[in-house]
């Protein structure tokens, strides 16, 4: 029910935008140099990557298979109807074996209202389907020439919760201050989180069969940059709450789950060359005793890091190299506790993920960017379990080879 709720408000708002595009686009002339003179814009992007891996499944099914499941679509609506006011929109359809749900989906659909907006401020709120405010990368992580690699670091930005953790309904307010020396912008958002049983099957070593219900949660975000922009600071914190109603047979007796992280992100940035990193401190609670979850510890406090150097050596040619590291309990750093606890449905390796990439990034066209990629990954804490069920046992020391193709417009 929960689920249905958040769908027919998505249509409500999908229809609000699209419905004065389809007005403008069939009223003739006198409407078409309306359309233009309130820009209206309509913009779009479309991936498609093949993905090897030695073992294991990585967004479809890789392992010893040259696999094409990896395929990202969206339209982005952006519409600035009246003064102060603005309509945006992504529909998105995505394939990535994590998700069941392979229809196109309202990604983000929100009217934002801004009470000041000149030079030196800008103060409003947006309501609807919101991107959630996440490091460095979270509010365009779907468009590849606005990422460094084929996929973003596992350590941080999990795709095997991105529905849930990354598309949120509610309402944010936004502050920008733009000042001789120094640009400041703060988000803070009260949402009810999306769910995507699918995704949250991955955290549990059985099916989910009872209901999620998403309670009020909250995320904020602040970035500063100096006016040189070569430097690049940003502080993110989130609670994330919701409760669960057991089935009559349901094995998981939990009643409640929050999720709360801080990450502290760093950019230096130079004309061919940037170096980023990002550290987050995440703590997961299931539960509120020992007896709604037997066996399993519920209280874990997680640590998660990488390090990423970009260097751009031709005008249509980029180089990266990144080293990422994953601990979902930073008391049990070699998930013998958790392989233990879990009787072996998790392995030990579920644990921790370190992993090396390298990227070659090729813009042969103005709206064309190819990509290849290898990784060595020791660890299985980010794959999703959706990917790798239990009949498939997982390997502790994999790699990975990609490729992707971009178009945007």
């Amino acid at each position: 029910m929960h689920r249905y709720r958040h769908w027919n408000f998505a249509k409500l708002i999908l229809a609000l935008l699209v419905a004065p595009m389809i007005a403008f686009a069939g009223s003739g002339d006198k409407s078409t140099q309306s359309f233009s003179q309130k820009k209206y814009f309509i913009n779009g992007f479309a991936s498609q990557a093949a993905i090897h891996s030695s073992d294991n499944n990585f967004l479809g099914k890789t392992d010893d298979t040259l696999s094409t499941d990896f395929t990202e679509i969206g339209i982005i609506f952006n519409a600035r109807p009246f003064d102060h006011f603005q309509a945006s929109m992504q529909i998105l359809g995505r394939r990535d074996g994590v998700s069941h749900d392979k229809k196109l989906r309202i990604d983000f659909a929100f009217l934002s209202y801004t009470f000041i907006n000149n030079f030196d401020w800008q103060l409003g709120f947006r309501g609807g389907r919101l991107k959630a405010p996440f490091g460095l990368y979270g509010d365009t992580r779907d468009v590849a020439f606005t990422r460094p690699t084929i996929f973003l670091p596992q350590a941080i930005y999990l795709d095997r919760i991105r529905n849930t953790g990354f598309s949120q309904d509610g309402i944010q307010f936004f502050l920008t201050r733009n000042a001789e020396n120094y640009r400041l912008n703060w988000q803070i958002a009260v949402v009810d989180p999306t769910p995507d049983k699918d995704e949250i099957n991955n955290f549990y070593p059985l099916p989910v069969t009872g209901t999620i219900e998403a309670k009020p949660s909250y995320v904020t975000r602040l970035l500063f940059e100096p006016v040189s922009g070569t430097h690049r600071f940003a502080l993110t914190y989130n609670y994330t709450n919701s409760g669960y109603k057991p089935s009559e047979n349901d094995f998981l007796r939990i009643t409640k789950t929050t999720i709360r992280y801080l990450l502290i992100s760093y950019e230096l940035s130079y004309e061919n060359f940037s170096l980023i990193t990002e550290i987050m401190d995440i703590d997961v609670a299931l539960g509120d005793s020992s007896t709604d979850f037997p066996g399993r510890k519920y209280n874990e406090n997680g640590l998660s890091y990488y390090l990423q150097g970009t260097y751009r050596f031709a005008p249509q040619w980029d180089f990266v190299l990144r080293y990422d590291s994953l601990v979902s309990n930073r008391n049990d750093r070699s998930g013998k506790d958790l392989e233990r606890q879990t009787g072996g449905i998790f392995p030990a390796h579920a644990a921790f993920a370190q992993t090396w990439g390298a990227s070659v990034g090729w813009y042969f066209k103005k709206n064309w960017l190819a990509r290849f990629e290898i990784h060595d990954i020791n660890g299985t804490g980010w794959i999703s379990k959706t990917n790798n069920p239990a009949s498939s046992p997982t390997q502790q020391r994999w790699q990975i080879i990609a490729t992707q193709l971009s178009y945007r417009f």
